[in-house]
């Protein structure tokens, strides 16, 4: 007879006769073997496994046999580990150690599973049952007589509850995304029974306390309406937005009515009048029963006064403001004393008007002074604005088309800017016409010799004096030219050599930011900015910082792109934005490598113990040519055979597209180039640049094709060869 692996933990169990010589060590390994089923274990999944299967070996170390197991690896979705063989019966602690956010499910046979979340441990056993095997969660019922807790403690159901009491008399039932609600009208009680929150009825929340209930916070909103059958005291102040009396009367039973607000103080009676009242005697009326506010004395033959604070009869300033109102309307006159001036506020209007006749500002005494902080507005409605002196026309002021005219009224009378000094001319004049049209001169200009302005076609400005010319732009740019198909040069220029010639001669042109600034070269339209044969780098650390696409594109033929150091060593370092490198191209004396990272340091959850063979055998190594190259055959692969035994080597998705627009086509249908507007195609037909059997479209739907890095099949193969060479040095030494 046999010896037998029958029992849970899978140790020989010897017969009679059997392992002659050899109990010992056999012993040996079984008590070994048991210290293990009393320890920690780990074993790693596959990655990105969706099943996995966990068989106890007979008489052989495995990390499944010890008591506590932690299965670590990759996971992208749930793996549902089966426990072999489904004959064991035994007690198990189980963590989910794997990364990616995936859950477990431990399995024996057809019967009951246990899930386990990401990073959570649970106790199970296994009942051994053969095919209809169950694994039972051990703590889903826990009775404990005092449970400490020594961090979080979380309820993942989003209907836990929490029950107190023999009788189960108080519960506290957690509801998702609401909170957690106390059973029936049980209390919430603080230090003794007299100071509780309770829900009294379904609407009625109740807070009592045997003394008070102190409320800090910098804001307590009341959305309802407060009752207080007591009264409602405060230190500081009560500070509330609205107040609603259903009565008729404010009353104060003795002393004054202060109304100290921080804001405005409206009295809204609803298109009614206002009365004012001494003793009950009606004195004043504030009537606000139209669109016209009237203030006005409510007792016959009495004055509305405004008097000073100290009972003069007059008072010393009065300030209307109607910004935010109608007209102000004086049915008499307003008489300024001598000396007084009448103030406006920021923003704000006069208007003087007489029954339709002409209104007069008049100063018969002395001067009329108008000071103003901003603009001073003259608006007559399109007419002419006249100057006059002692009633005589001299001047005006002419607006009655487009044009603005300032002219002399008097027949050859000239109109002269003249100095403060009271001398026949100005020191300098300024026409500032940047928000506007031209300035028109229909006749000479006398000039001094030191300044002088011009006006340009274009509405540009060239302004010399002395020691500079300054060139004003107007709508329409500044250009500088010659005349057309002229030999003569465009030169700037402080040393009398040029920098810059339309004809070709030798001359460097030169275009410099001032060092503290980006330089642009752009175009606004879909046309290309194009450089000439060579652009030459001259710094010693040269940085081209692109945003977009760069597409390097040269004549059939043609060398695209050469990459030259002058000595072994980094050629190309590819990077993450902001990132550490990520690969490389380095050169030596003779060759090149293409490098992709691999520090150990970047790593984790590393194994070695994987099946590589079984993958490989899933490979379809094949033989094609591509369409575009029908004479030539090679080997390889088809990128989506290969990406779900090896993910990493391709990139895309099988039968993708994608939508290009402004495409021009061949007229085979294949793409001749894209991203041109159809009005530049038309005229690139025109001039030759497009062939005339080609074609234009805004939008076109194309392959979106899948690529492969064979490089990625290496591991897998090197894996291969190493799991056949252990194969045959067994076979070799059977």
């Amino acid at each position: 007879m046999a010896s037998s692996y029958v029992n849970d933990l899978r140790l020989n169990e010897m017969a009679t006769g059997d392992a002659s010589g050899t109990w010992g060590t056999v012993t040996n390994t079984n008590l070994e073997l048991i210290g293990e089923a009393l320890g920690f274990g780990t074993e790693a999944i596959t990655t990105n496994a969706d099943t996995h299967t966990s068989t106890v070996a007979d008489g052989a170390t495995d990390p499944v046999r010890a008591m506590f197991v932690k299965y670590t690896g990759t996971l992208d979705s749930s793996c549902t580990i089966t426990i072999a063989p489904n004959t064991l019966n035994r007690m198990h602690f189980i963590e989910n150690g794997t990364s990616g956010g995936q859950n477990i499910i431990i399995s024996q046979g057809s019967g009951a599973n246990v899930t386990i979340p990401p990073g959570d441990t649970k106790a199970v056993y296994l009942n051994g049952a053969g095919s209809g095997a169950a694994v039972i969660d051990a703590f889903a019922s826990l009775s404990v007589i005092d449970l400490k807790v020594q961090d979080d403690l979380t309820f993942t159901s989003d209907s836990a509850v929490i029950t107190f009491g023999s009788d189960n008399d108080t519960t506290l039932t957690h509801t998702d995304g609401s909170g957690l609600t106390l059973n029936g009208t049980n209390k919430l009680m603080f230090n003794d029974a007299s100071q509780f929150i309770q829900g009294a009825s379904a609407t009625v929340l109740d807070i009592a306390a045997t003394d008070t209930i102190e409320l800090t916070a910098t804001n307590i909103a009341v959305v309802g309406t407060m009752g207080a059958t007591g009264k409602i005291t405060a230190d500081a102040g009560i500070d509330i937005d609205n107040i609603n009396i259903d009565g008729t009367t404010i009353a104060l039973s003795s002393g004054d009515l202060l109304l100290d607000v921080a804001g405005d103080i409206n009295l809204d009676t609803d298109a009614g009048e206002i009365n004012l009242k001494d003793g009950g005697t009606l004195f004043g009326l504030v009537i606000n029963s139209s669109s016209d506010l009237v203030i006005q004395s409510a007792v016959q033959d009495k004055d509305l006064i405004f008097k000073g604070n100290d009972g003069g009869a007059v008072i010393s300033a009065l300030t209307l403001d109607m910004s935010n109102a109608g007209a102000a309307s004086f049915s008499g006159n307003i008489f300024v004393p001598d000396n007084k001036v009448v103030s406006l506020g920021a923003g704000g209007d006069i208007a003087l008007s007489s029954n339709g006749t002409n209104g007069t500002i008049a100063a018969p005494n002395g001067d009329l002074t108008i000071d103003v902080a901003g603009d001073l507005i003259i608006d007559v409605d399109g007419q002419e604005v006249f100057l006059k002196d002692a009633g005589t026309h001299f001047g005006g002021f002419k607006n009655v088309s487009s044009d603005f005219v300032i002219k002399s009224v008097v027949s050859d009378k000239d109109m002269i800017f003249q100095g403060n000094d009271g001398g026949s001319g100005f020191t300098a004049l300024t026409l500032d016409m940047s928000n506007q049209g031209n300035a028109i001169f229909n006749n000479d200009i006398d000039q001094p010799n030191v300044n002088s302005f011009i006006k340009g076609a274009g509405h540009n400005i060239i302004q010399t004096d002395a020691n500079t010319t300054y060139f004003y732009g107007g709508v329409n740019g500044v250009q500088f030219r010659t005349a057309d198909n002229a030999a003569e040069n465009i030169t700037f220029s402080n040393t009398g050599a040029s920098v810059f010639n339309e004809q070709g001669n030798d001359a460097d042109f030169r275009v410099e930011s001032n060092g503290n600034a980006n330089m642009l070269v752009v175009n606004g339209g879909t046309d290309s900015v194009q450089i000439g044969t060579n652009i030459d780098l001259i710094t010693g650390a040269a940085v081209l910082t692109v945003n977009g696409q760069i597409e390097i594109a040269t004549a059939a033929g043609t060398q695209c792109l050469d990459m030259v150091r002058g000595d072994a060593g980094l050629l190309q370092n590819f990077r993450k934005q902001g990132g550490s490198s990520v690969g490389n191209i380095t050169i030596s004396a003779s060759a090149t490598a293409f490098n992709t990272s691999s520090d150990y340091r970047l790593k984790e959850n590393v194994v070695t113990s994987w099946d590589a063979t079984t993958r490989l055998k899933k490979l379809k190594p094949s033989r094609f040519n591509f369409i575009i190259d029908a004479d030539t055959t090679v080997d390889g692969f088809l990128a989506h055979e290969v990406s779900s035994i090896v993910p990493e080597a391709v990139t895309g998705t099988k039968d993708a597209t994608e939508d290009i627009t402004n495409v021009v086509l061949n007229a085979d249908g294949t793409i001749y180039t894209q991203a041109v507007s159809e009005e530049k195609w038309i005229e690139g037909k025109s001039d030759g640049t497009y062939a005339s059997d080609t074609t234009w479209v805004a939008s076109k739907t194309i392959p979106d094709l899948q690529s492969i890095d064979q490089a990625k099949l290496v591991p897998l193969l090197t894996k291969t060869i190493l799991e056949l060479e252990a194969r045959i040095t067994a076979l070799e030494g059977a």
